[in-house]
């Protein structure tokens, strides 16, 4: 076993630990919904669903290419306490903006995510990194899980 794989296994392990105490503490397991757009794969959305089921999480999965109103309103309706966006890009446009904003004011406890192929270097965030955690192609799976559960834990 080399040194990434025994780091990945460790983040693993931290990240069920998290998910447990969150479970402990809140009664219930930490919610997620998952939400992929333009060309991501279904197989890639599944992919990253498996992973933070295996680790403890209860998983929804919004329809493909969910249109923005409908994720907001799933996520206020479940209780979401992180959302992950999928996506092969980034967007700029206002309806984007829109909803990264309005969706922590209906939503201010949650914590929320975006996976993007795009490098992060390449993508204008300054307006929305203290809100939103952005992750890129370089990023483990693992490490983004970890990540996120640990600072759902910590804003608990």
């Amino acid at each position: 076993m080399n040194q990434e794989e025994n780091d990945e296994g460790l983040l693993k392990i931290q990240a069920k630990e998290i998910s447990d105490l969150f479970a402990m503490n809140e009664g219930r397991r930490p919610r997620l919904l998952i939400a992929a757009f333009e060309t991501v794969q279904e197989k890639k959305l599944l992919t990253w669903a498996g992973l933070f089921a295996d680790l403890g999480c209860n998983v929804d999965i919004a329809p493909y290419k969910s249109k923005l109103e409908h994720i907001q309103r799933q996520c206020v309706e479940n209780d979401t306490d992180i959302l992950l966006l999928l996506t092969d890009g980034f967007f700029q446009n206002e309806p984007w903006q829109d909803f990264l904003t309005s969706i922590l004011t209906e939503s201010p406890h949650m914590i929320a995510a975006l996976h993007t192929s795009q490098s992060k270097s390449s993508v204008d965030l300054y307006t929305y990194e203290t809100s939103w955690s952005f992750f890129d192609q370089d990023d483990l799976p693992v490490v983004i899980v970890s990540t996120l559960l640990k600072k759902l834990l910590s804003e608990g």
